[in-house]
């Protein structure tokens, strides 16, 4: 069976290609500059030796388990909020239902 985008967000949690993981929970360095630069030189077979090299014991095995169950600020993306929306910071609000 194949993993395909939606498999690796539905089973790890993230979508590696719009949140790619963090460059230390990667074994081999090209494939972790290939994963936020499209113009990286990355080859198949750095791929294969990235899921042969990867030990889930190792730093960068428990850097990936890290970022893939971490939860709250840490993870947070911006929200692409409709036009007239978006929350106010509290120095621009002027409606009287802001905090005092």
């Amino acid at each position: 069976m194949r993993a395909d985008r939606k498999w690796v967000e539905r089973n790890l949690g993230f979508d590696p290609i719009t949140t790619p993981p963090p460059p230390d929970t990667f074994v081999v360095k090209r494939v972790a500059k290939g994963a936020v630069k499209k113009s990286a030189k990355v080859t198949t077979e750095d791929f294969r030796r990235e899921i042969i090299d990867f030990d889930s014991e190792s730093s960068e095995g428990r850097e990936f388990m890290a970022f893939s169950t971490s939860t709250g600020l840490s993870r947070f993306t911006d929200i692409a909020w409709p036009k007239g929306l978006a929350p106010l910071a509290r120095d621009r609000c002027r409606a009287p239902t802001c905090w005092s």
